[in-house]
Formats: structure tokens, C-alpha cells, sequence
């Protein structure tokens, strides 16, 4: 359990970072209720082509490469079990409402659902596989190095 938790513990330490999107934020101009629901819509589209469950579980997956084989289909099956999907997607589409324009929402569209982008999207977990751990390795390493010093 202790290791599940040290695990969903980097997967939100590895989560976009909140002050990227204030600063994104801060740049965007007042809305008018048209366009909120445009935004809305166009985010709700993505959502339909990108879900937010498929990502999730992809993520979940590329964490559980980092325990012992037998222990990963344990750990997927309780973080799923566990994950309250419709939330989180309830919250993206909102996010990306308030933080995308339109044509911004629109140009994820085109290229997303665009063959070139569904290809580019199917190799994104091989790509994170590869990448992730390596990225997760040298955070442990650093982190024990803060602890007790350089090895």
C-alpha cells in the first residue's frame, strides 16, 4: 500500500504545474457567455476524441512499470477502482475552457482528430514509457541526495 501511495504521490507531483496555468491564465481576456459556451463545447469534442479515461489509464499503466511485476495488475486495478473519472474529466473540459481560445480548442480538433495526430497520440505511452522511468529514476536520485547527501 505504502508503495501505491509513494507511486500516486509522484504520478500528482508529475501533473502539469499549477503556475503554468495561472500564468496562462492571467494572459486570457473576459469571455462573454457565447464564447464560454463555445470553448465549452469545443473542449467537450476533445474530450470525445482524446478521452480523459483512456489517459489516465495509460498514465496509470506507464506507474505501474515501476513496481514488481507481480504486483502491477494489484496496483492498476486499485487505482481504477478508486479514480473518479467523470470528475476528473468534468474538470479538463472546464479547464481547457477557460484556458484555450477557440481557435486554440479548434486547431487541437483539427490535429487530433487528423490521422497524422490520432498516429502522433497512439505513440505518445511507447514514447512516456521509455521516457518516465528514466525521468522517475533521477527524481529518486535527487531526492535521496537531498536526504542523506550525494551517493
Amino acid at each position: 500500500m505504502k508503495k501505491y501511495l509513494l507511486i500516486a504521490g509522484l504520478f500528482i507531483a508529475l501533473l502539469p504545474s499549477p503556475v503554468l496555468a495561472q500564468d496562462a491564465a492571467a494572459e486570457e481576456r473576459p469571455v462573454s457567455v457565447a464564447e464560454m459556451k463555445q470553448r465549452i463545447q469545443l473542449a467537450t469534442d476533445f474530450a470525445d476524441i482524446r478521452p480523459v479515461r483512456e489517459q489516465i489509464n495509460i498514465d496509470i499503466k506507464n506507474m505501474s512499470a515501476r513496481l514488481p511485476e507481480a504486483e502491477r495488475e494489484d496496483f492498476m486495478r486499485y487505482v481504477q477502482l478508486r479514480m473518479p473519472y467523470d470528475k476528473i474529466e468534468a474538470l479538463s473540459i472546464q479547464t481547457m475552457a477557460k484556458l484555450f481560445t477557440v481557435p486554440e480548442l479548434k486547431a487541437m480538433l483539427s490535429y487530433y482528430g487528423s490521422p497524422e495526430g490520432k498516429s502522433a497520440d497512439a505513440k505518445v505511452p511507447s514514447y512516456t514509457a521509455v521516457i518516465a522511468p528514466e525521468v522517475a529514476k533521477n527524481i529518486d536520485a535527487a531526492v535521496m541526495d537531498a536526504k542523506l547527501g550525494p551517493q
